[in-house]
C-alpha cells in the first residue's frame, strides 16, 4: 500500500456568526423557556434560517461517506450577546444563548454524520462585543458532552487539559496549508469591487511569505461580514494560488446592520465546505442564499 493510498479525503466545514439569541439569528426548534415563565419559539424569518441550516448540513451528509474525515470549524460569533445597545435579543443572558448554539449544533453533527473517533470540531473566537469569553463555556459544553475538541496547548501538569478558544487556526490538511481566523478582509461596497480587497489580501500574503521564506497558505478562511466573497490570486504563473474565503453568516440584518450598510447590501446566508483529496485541496461547495427578509407589497 503506497503513502498516497493511506491519505484519507477531507472535508473541511465551516460555519460561522450563527449569532444564536439575536431575534434575527438562528434559533432551535421547539418551545424555550425564558425568564418568568416566558416561552420562546422561532419566528417566521428564523424558520427560513433553519431550513438553511438544515439544507447546508444534509449537504455534508451527502458528501460525506466512510472513507472521508469531517473537519468541522465554527469561526466565530456563536452567539449574540448584549452589543451595542442591542433591542433585538431574544433573551440578555448568556448562558442560555449558549444553550440555544448547543441544541443546533448537536443536531448539526448528527445530521453530517460526525464520527466522536476520527472526525475534529474546533471554535475559534468571535468579537468581544458579541461573545465576551461565553466561547470557553460552549468548548466545557462539548467536552462535557464527549467530544474531544483538539488542545491548543499540551495538557498542563496541573490538571488543566490545554483545551480553550483559538483566535487563529492554522492546518495542514492532505499537505496544504489552511488559516483561518474570524476577522479579515471583506467584500467591497460595490459589485465592481466586490472582491478586489480579498483579492488583494491574498497577493498580500503571497509575497509576504515569500519575503520570509516561509510556506504559502493555499487557503485563507475569514468570517465576520456576513457576506460571501471568494478570490484567487496565483502566483508563480499559477503553481502556487491562494485562494481567500470570506464565508456567509447565518442572520438576518439587525437594526444596526440597516444603519451601517447599505440598502442593497445582503446578507449571505448560509455555509460552505471544502474538499482535500489524497493531493490537497480539491474543491469548495456552498449552501447560500440571498434575499430580501421581506417581499414589497402592493399598495
Amino acid at each position: 500500500m503506497t503513502a498516497d493510498s493511506q491519505i484519507r479525503r477531507k472535508l473541511l466545514v465551516v460555519v460561522s456568526d450563527t449569532q444564536e439569541g439575536s431575534t434575527t439569528g438562528l434559533f432551535p426548534p421547539g418551545e424555550w423557556k425564558g425568564q418568568d415563565g416566558v416561552k420562546y419559539i422561532m419566528s417566521e424569518r428564523q424558520e427560513i434560517l433553519r431550513e438553511q441550516w438544515l439544507e447546508g448540513w444534509s449537504a455534508v451528509r451527502e458528501a460525506n461517506n466512510k472513507k472521508t474525515d469531517l473537519i468541522i470549524v465554527h469561526n466565530g460569533e456563536a452567539i449574540e450577546g448584549k452589543h451595542h445597545g442591542s433591542i433585538q435579543t431574544v433573551t440578555n443572558d448568556h448562558s442560555m444563548q449558549c444553550r440555544y448554539h448547543m441544541a443546533n449544533m448537536e443536531e448539526a453533527l448528527d445530521i453530517a454524520g460526525f464520527n466522536t473517533k476520527k472526525d475534529k470540531l474546533f471554535y475559534l473566537s468571535g468579537t468581544d462585543t458579541h461573545t465576551q469569553w461565553y466561547e470557553e463555556n460552549i468548548i466545557r459544553l462539548w467536552v462535557n458532552n464527549g467530544i474531544k475538541i483538539p488542545p491548543v496547548v499540551e495538557p498542563s501538569k496541573h490538571g488543566h487539559d490545554g483545551v480553550y478558544i483559538r483566535h487563529e487556526l492554522r492546518m495542514q490538511i492532505n499537505g496544504d496549508l489552511v488559516w483561518m481566523g474570524h476577522h479579515g478582509k471583506r467584500a467591497g461596497a460595490k459589485v465592481w469591487t466586490h472582491e478586489n480587497a480579498v483579492y488583494s489580501a491574498m497577493k498580500n500574503i503571497f509575497l509576504t511569505c515569500r519575503v520570509k521564506q516561509v510556506e504559502v497558505p493555499r487557503l485563507v478562511i475569514s468570517s465576520h461580514s456576513h457576506q460571501f466573497v471568494t478570490a484567487e490570486y496565483e502566483g508563480d504563473n499559477g503553481k502556487v494560488p491562494v485562494r481567500g474565503v470570506v464565508t456567509p453568516c447565518y442572520q438576518w440584518k439587525t437594526r444596526f446592520a440597516y444603519k451601517v450598510a447599505d440598502p442593497e447590501s445582503l446578507p449571505s446566508i448560509g455555509q460552505i465546505y471544502f474538499e482535500f483529496d489524497k493531493n490537497g485541496y480539491a474543491d469548495w461547495e456552498s449552501n447560500i442564499l440571498e434575499k430580501p427578509e421581506t417581499e414589497a407589497i402592493v399598495v
